[in-house]
């Protein structure tokens, strides 16, 4: 890990975040939790055609939640109020331009990252029709024996190389992009590609604090019976909103308080979770 950024002190400062959560703002996520906890009594599989609008309709909601979840957390985690002008505000929870710049950068990364994948998918499947076509065959894809006939040992493992450098290509420009939204929350306005100077020659730097992330957000998904998953998907919505989201917003606001042009009176950066000598973690309240 580089002396640019630590793993140790970022990652508390992640944790620091979760703290400052619980004990500053339980009863506003405690109403960002109760959506996740109502879709745990909702099967979808069992909706019925005419539910389903009601359902869409209940994930938009999450959507909105979610981002006011994440506002509420980055705002906890930076030392100073983000550039915001508020619309909406209820019991701690806010909608205004600061949540606006994190959904609107979010999609951008979103459209990116499909348009690459689709992208990498459509040259690797003309890659092997052009192999399997130069041995007289043609690409049906009709399940791996087939493939296998069609592109021979070589030429299979030449489209596999291939997938495997689309998919490492994936990961570098992700990683290239994982701070815009940050970058849109704290510098008031949507920067994507704008953003991809502070990531620059750090993405190996930047790869475990990623995938550590990542690891906290991720889910298994299960085919359970009823009680059971009305469980899971109880405890799966309470750790988004209490671990997930403030973590991830103490990671990234500690990234990018470390990575952040200096302001002209700043004489250093700090260089542990603690701060300039501070026990409140880089960024104080």
């Amino acid at each position: 890990m580089s002396q640019e950024l630590p793993l140790g002190p970022i990652l508390a400062d992640g944790f620091a975040n979760v703290e400052r959560v619980w004990t500053k703002a339980l009863v506003p996520l405690a109403l960002v939790a109760a959506i996740p906890t109502a879709f745990a009594f909702v099967d979808p599989v069992k909706l019925r055609p005419q539910n389903i609008l009601v359902f869409v309709s209940f994930l938009v909601v999450s959507l909105i939640w979610f981002v006011i979840a994440t506002g509420l957390a980055y705002r906890l985690a930076a030392s100073e109020a983000p550039p915001q002008k508020i619309r909406l505000s209820l019991l701690g929870l806010q909608w205004g331009t600061m949540e606006e710049r994190y959904l609107i950068s979010s999609l951008f990364v979103g459209l990116i990252n499909a348009f690459y994948l689709i992208l990498v998918v459509f040259l690797v499947l003309v890659f092997a029709a052009i192999i399997a076509y130069g041995r007289g065959q043609g690409l049906t894809m009709k399940g791996m024996p087939a493939i296998l006939n069609e592109l021979g040992s070589v030429g299979f493992g030449a489209v596999v190389f291939a997938a495997i450098l689309g998919l490492l290509g994936w990961i570098w420009l992700m990683v290239r992009l994982s701070l815009s939204q940050v970058v849109s929350l704290y510098s008031g306005k949507v920067q994507v590609l704008s953003s991809t100077p502070l990531t620059k020659g750090r993405v190996l730097a930047l790869l475990l604090p990623l995938a550590i992330v990542l690891l906290v957000g991720s889910r298994a998904l299960l085919d359970v019976a009823e009680p059971l998953r009305i469980f899971l998907t109880i405890a799966s919505g309470l750790w988004t909103v209490f671990v997930q989201i403030p973590f991830s917003a103490g990671v990234f606001a500690s990234i990018y308080q470390r990575l952040k042009p200096a302001d002209k009176d700043e004489s250093e950066r700090p260089d542990s979770a603690l701060g300039n000598g501070s026990n409140d973690g880089v960024f104080t309240d």
